[in-house]
């Protein structure tokens, strides 16, 4: 090559080179210089700078999706402490409406054909309650302790949950055994991965609408198409859950890779890759497994295998059912900052034969609290409340009148998830029980707090 042509090469590598870093400047990292261009004395520098780029593009991908990922988990921390706040103030409302039903089936004959109706309505107050307990679930990401979960009735809850969000081009079939089933998990993380796989199939069926079936049955762990993960022994029972869908399905190449974290098919607006491998981390931390076939055009099928543990003991209610309650008059002060559920729980506890004495404002609360001497043989108090919470009053409590039990009342809050490792003694709190509460359970928890209250003192 004579001069004029090396110098004319020359310049060309450098205008592909001044052009490749202005369009990385600009945010252009697809722009790539063409190596084969160039004469030979220069295209180790290109594909040097080629190289150069791949890997500033691959760490900026790797930055803007860790940064989605970041935001996701606030907008969802968020979301849980709104869902939180709401929960709250529903809870009391449904506590109110439960008050005021005891009330009325109070007061109407045993015959009266009105009696049917408010059934009717206490059963709806217990569904909202419920449905309040799954949304709550969905949303916090807060640990709670392992436990053993029926998976049946697991599943119910989350068709119940699903109906009222599904769109009207899709319907959803489920199968559960007749024998129960039971796993030893955080029922929030096995809710969080049915939910998701719900959604994801949902959403395959989005335009075209179809059909998303789940159902429960008892497998081995070897079986399916797939080796046992490593954590299984082939003969392991377990409960395998089916969720299937008739969407739009994928081929081999996205099966491959939907696990991955922050791969995702969906645009940016629907998805961010972080589902689907949260949902792979979670089964698999429980030494379980997950599987999925897929064809394009004929839907998705995933299975999720999780071991099965022994039923454990149902948990106890706070007082024992059925046996007769005895109120000799005792006084209850009753502390809440929702007016409403005052005044309910005061025309409930008083029709029960209790003298109430009903605190809206904590602080004036504290106050009576604070008195040398105070007429009260029990104290209740919601958790939640301006000024002064429910702990702070009962450490009040135990400071100042020791002798003096407390009940906590809770409709949900943060604090909430974490009353069971409470060391109930060291706060003054004898109990808590959770709104929305019906009469029959809080006069019975009364009864029993009051009962050992009494004991504890003869001694």
């Amino acid at each position: 090559m004579n001069r004029k042509n090396s110098i004319n090469s020359t310049k060309h590598t450098i205008r592909q080179l001044e052009q490749m870093f202005n369009d990385v400047l600009n945010g252009n990292l697809r722009t790539r210089c063409d190596a084969d261009s160039v004469d030979i004395d220069f295209k180790g520098v290109v594909q040097s700078a080629n190289q150069l780029i791949d890997t500033f593009a691959g760490q900026h991908e790797e930055k803007r999706k860790l940064e989605e990922h970041i935001q996701y988990d606030q907008k969802m921390k968020t979301i849980g402490t709104l869902a939180g706040g709401i929960a709250h103030d529903f809870n009391n409302i449904l506590t109110s409406m439960f008050a005021y039903c005891h009330i009325v089936m109070a007061q109407l004959p045993v015959d009266n054909p009105a009696r049917e109706t408010m059934q009717a309505l206490q059963a709806a107050i217990r569904s909202a309650a419920e449905l309040v307990e799954q949304i709550l679930t969905f949303s916090r990401h807060e640990k709670s302790d392992k436990r053993t979960i029926e998976i049946n009735a697991l599943i119910f809850s989350i068709v119940k949950l699903l109906k009222v969000t599904l769109p009207e081009n899709v319907d959803i079939n489920y199968h559960v055994p007749k024998e129960k089933l039971f796993i030893k998990a955080e029922p929030s993380q096995i809710n969080q991965v049915l939910l998701n796989l719900c959604t994801n199939a949902v959403h395959a069926m989005h335009e075209t609408g179809g059909r998303l079936e789940i159902s429960v049955e008892k497998a081995r762990a070897g079986e399916a198409g797939t080796k046992p993960a490593a954590e299984n022994e082939s003969g392991v029972d377990c409960c395998r859950i089916t969720i299937s869908d008739t969407g739009h399905g994928m081929d081999a190449g996205i099966m491959a890779r939907i696990f991955e974290p922050f791969f995702t098919t969906k645009p940016v607006s629907l998805g961010n890759g972080i589902g689907l491998s949260m949902v792979h981390g979670i089964v698999l931390n429980y030494g379980g497994r997950i599987d999925v076939t897929s064809e394009p055009g004929r839907g998705s099928r995933f299975f999720v295998y999780l071991p099965l543990s022994a039923a454990g003991e149902k948990e106890k209610a706070s007082a024992p059912a059925g046996k007769p309650v005895t109120v000799s008059g005792e006084h209850i002060l009753f502390i809440d900052d929702e007016i409403e559920v005052c005044n309910a729980l005061a025309l409930i506890l008083e029709s029960a034969g209790y003298h109430v004495t009903t605190i809206s404002d904590s602080r004036r609360g504290a106050s009576l609290l604070e008195e040398q001497w105070v007429p009260y043989d029990l104290v209740v108090t919601d958790l939640k409340m301006p000024h002064m919470d429910g702990i702070e009053l009962a450490a009040l409590v135990q400071r100042v009148h020791p002798e003096l039990p407390v009940i906590l009342t809770t409709g949900y809050s943060r604090q909430s998830t974490t009353i069971d490792n409470i060391q109930l003694g060291k706060t003054g709190i004898a109990a808590f029980v959770k709104k929305p509460f019906e009469k029959d359970q809080l006069i019975r928890l009364i009864a029993q707090v009051l009962e050992s209250s009494s004991r504890s003192s003869m001694h």
